[in-house]
């Protein structure tokens, strides 16, 4: 039960340059004022809830012969008021975030039929929390966090048989007390590795008006982050006729708690919880689509997915009025979706 008013100012600026050159830069400003009442009656309300987002993303993408390279960047830099959850009630609060973002990627045809790729990439996000001590905020807090993260992945391909690759992901969170030292965390590390590989498996035609019948299938390796080494495989299987085409695809996915999750700082509200565990899914999608081009171009797909998981990660209260991270049993997400495209003057 509550009230809520809410204004948006955004500005928006995309441009493509010549010599492959593109980017996107947007900076957008949110407040909203609400009060609402908690499950304990208790009436909880934020004023001047605001936050001023500056966004930048672009890209370069030199033409090389035989060859792709693409540079790409991102930067985000946002300053919010009243940040953090519900129970913080200083006005004076503030909380700054910046994320940077640089990749490069790389593509070589060797010859007719191997091909190499390389991605490396760099991210960084710096997140500085104030709340100085007022008249309703009687425990004072001055934190920083630096989020650090390198990644390389290499990949040898096979043309129309087998794609294989590697890659290492090292990260790294570090964090400060400024008026509390001695309970800041200090540095966490990880590294992680993953090894996997697919194919692409031609059928053979079972009747005439069949056009293509294909199998995919994959297998990864993951290690690292002090888990358990987990395997993840996946396959699907598509049908295409000159008008329809029937699909079914599997796999089997996982993902590691973040280093926020396992290390944040404990303090009076919340507390990090270093015993979780991945979160695990297995899922399935399944469709069937039409295509046709007698009266313009029109495309019909519908498909249902399911996807289960176990150990899903949340935050939530726990023993107590503290916020933690914690490891649910299970959860199900599953859905139908219908979706139409029609163009009457192409074809």
């Amino acid at each position: 039960r509550g009230s809520f008013g809410f204004e948006s100012y955004s500005l928006g600026l995309a441009q493509r340059l010549p010599a492959r050159i593109n980017f996107d830069l947007k900076d957008s400003y949110n407040r909203g004022d609400f009060q609402f009442r908690d499950p304990r009656d208790s009436l909880q309300s934020r004023l001047n809830n605001s936050t001023h987002d500056l966004s930048l993303f672009g890209g370069v993408s030199p033409s090389l012969k035989n060859a792709r390279l693409d540079f790409k960047g991102r930067y985000f830099k946002r300053n919010a008021g009243v940040p953090g959850p519900i129970f913080q009630l200083t006005p004076e609060a503030i909380s700054n975030s910046l994320e940077r973002e640089i990749y490069l990627i790389f593509e070589k045809d060797m010859g007719v039929a191997y091909s190499v790729s390389a991605v490396g990439g760099l991210s960084s996000r710096d997140i500085t929390f104030n709340s100085p001590q007022t008249p309703t905020n009687f425990v004072a807090y001055k934190t920083r966090f630096e989020e650090r993260a390198r990644d390389l992945k290499i990949g040898l391909s096979r043309k129309r048989l087998l794609d294989t690759y590697i890659s290492w992901r090292f990260e790294s969170l570090k964090g400060f007390d400024y008026i509390r030292p001695a309970s800041a965390f200090g540095q966490r590390k990880r590294l992680l590795n993953t090894i996997g590989a697919g194919t692409n498996i031609p059928l053979p035609k079972f009747v005439s008006f069949i056009e293509s019948a294909t199998i995919n299938l994959g297998l990864k390796r993951e290690a690292g982050g002090n888990s358990d080494i987990f395997w993840g495989p996946s396959g699907g299987i598509r049908i295409s006729t000159n008008n329809f085409g029937v699909d079914f695809s599997y796999s089997r996915t996982r993902r590691l708690p973040d280093l926020t999750d396992l290390f944040w700082k404990e303090d009076v509200f919340a507390t990090p919880n270093p015993d979780l565990r991945p979160e695990k899914a297995q899922g399935y999608e399944t469709g069937l689509d039409f295509h046709s081009a007698r009266y313009g171009l029109c495309d019909i797909r519908l498909s249902h997915y399911d996807t289960r998981y176990n150990d899903i990660i949340i935050w939530r209260r726990w023993a107590g009025d503290k916020y933690t991270p914690v490891n649910l049993s299970k959860a199900e997400i599953d859905g139908s979706e219908i979706s139409l495209s029609y163009r009457p003057f192409d074809g």
